[in-house]
């Protein structure tokens, strides 16, 4: 009698049993995502690994870039997101087995498009924070980027009246560029001496007011500064 019932105990647990080790064995298997996918995610890995390094001596005291989010949106509407935070979020799946950078990684699927992704991929443009967005493009280095991509960016920007933050990158990124170039390691101390980029430029190029008042007179004339406030002005009333 006590073997009879012993033995649906002991089948009952080898069965649980069996369940756990399996389900452990398949949680420890990294999950291999798409090959596009797995390049930027190393480029991440790089950036991470260059950031523990070298931080410091880019912006003393910036020592908190682990604990944001990085979220990446591929062309084919895929979404990446590599977070310090445990919980998954509404619309992503958990990839099993991985992490970067001791966060964890999630990949959201819903909108995904059938097309075909070919690296290399370059990020078009940020969308506030660490919102990255990836295009398919051919153009890897800077001066293709600045080219292509700021000169269109600020023709933009100049015809986009009710552009309330845009400008500001665009602007912001030809001043690093310039800054980079010109006067290189001036990121070095940007953070504790607290100037912004007009601040920084301004004390690189020492303009006297009589050089000030003759470029403002060159701009003026080089970018029809007439016709762009009277085209905005037109769109400006026409939004009250």
């Amino acid at each position: 009698m006590r073997n009879k019932i012993f033995w649906p105990y002991l089948v009952v647990i080898l069965i649980a049993t069996l369940s756990s080790t399996f389900c452990q064995q398949e949680a420890s298997v990294e999950q291999k995502l798409e090959n596009y996918i797995e390049l930027e995610l190393g480029k991440l890995k790089e950036t991470y690994r260059l950031l523990d390094r070298f931080a410091e001596d880019i912006w003393p005291g910036w020592d908190n870039y682990n604990a944001i989010e990085v979220q990446m949106t591929f062309p084919n509407k895929v979404q990446v997101l590599v977070s310090p935070k445990k919980a998954r979020p509404l619309g992503y799946e958990s990839v099993w087995g991985r992490s970067i950078h001791g966060k964890f990684l999630f990949i959201n699927r819903a909108n995904e498009l059938q097309e075909n992704i070919t690296p290399p991929l370059i990020t078009t443009r940020g969308i506030g924070g660490f919102l990255i967005q990836l295009e398919l493009n051919q153009l890897l280095y800077v001066d293709g980027y600045v080219s292509s991509l700021m000169e269109k960016g600020l023709h933009f920007a100049a015809n986009w009246t009710l552009d309330k933050r845009g400008k500001y990158y665009l602007y912001g990124a030809y001043q690093c560029f310039l800054l980079d170039r010109f006067v290189p390691g001036w990121k070095r101390n940007f953070f504790r001496n607290k100037k912004n980029l007009d601040q920084i430029t301004a004390e690189f190029l020492k303009l006297t007011e009589e050089q000030k008042e003759e470029i403002a007179k060159r701009i003026k004339s080089r970018y029809s500064y007439d016709d762009i406030y009277a085209k905005h002005d037109d769109v400006i009333k026409g939004e009250k």
